[in-house]
């Protein structure tokens, strides 16, 4: 089965890697042309995230993700402070989270490794059409094209994939 997905972000990249892992013909597109080129805001992995990431990649890159990551258990609770520097109160006590926080350029860098060569930057999708037997295209802004038995928008808030 040949998967396109449309949109190289956590998601599609985690989609591809987990396909590539499988053995299915995938090819993941993005526009960006740099996969660091995201916001770095850290995102917290919890035991589910962690499970599914060891299902989708290469042991390797897991303990490498999981390497560069700081475990919430060895956090200070977060405190909330009002706009005249009042304590209101303390989040919950993560003492026994075994949730991680990693950094997402981090995560988005070592998701796209896993995808490898089948990772495409710096395509812009223009439209998601079929080809003469029927099969999905999806059409490039820059007239090329490429056609599937399955295509995947994960593509973002303003998915081209999902208006087509």
């Amino acid at each position: 089965m040949r998967v396109v997905v449309v949109g190289g972000g956590i998601g599609g990249l985690a989609l591809g890697a987990g396909l590539r892992r499988r053995g299915f013909e995938v090819a993941v597109f993005d526009r960006d042309t740099d996969v660091a080129a995201t916001g770095g805001y850290h995102i917290t992995l919890d035991e589910r995230a962690q499970s599914a990431l060891k299902d989708l990649v290469e042991p390797e890159i897991t303990q490498r993700l999981l390497a560069s990551g700081s475990a919430l258990r060895l956090r200070e609770r977060d405190a909330f402070w009002d706009r005249r520097g009042r304590l209101l109160g303390h989040g919950p006590d993560l003492g026994d989270s075994a949730s991680i926080d990693v950094d997402r350029i981090t995560l988005r860098k070592l998701l796209a490794e896993a995808v490898g060569d089948r990772l495409h930057l710096g395509c812009n999708v223009s439209g998601v059409g079929h080809d003469d037997h029927g099969a999905p295209r999806v059409l490039f802004t820059d007239g090329a094209s490429v056609s599937a038995d399955l295509v995947v928008g994960a593509d973002g808030t303003h998915s081209v994939v999902a208006r087509h």
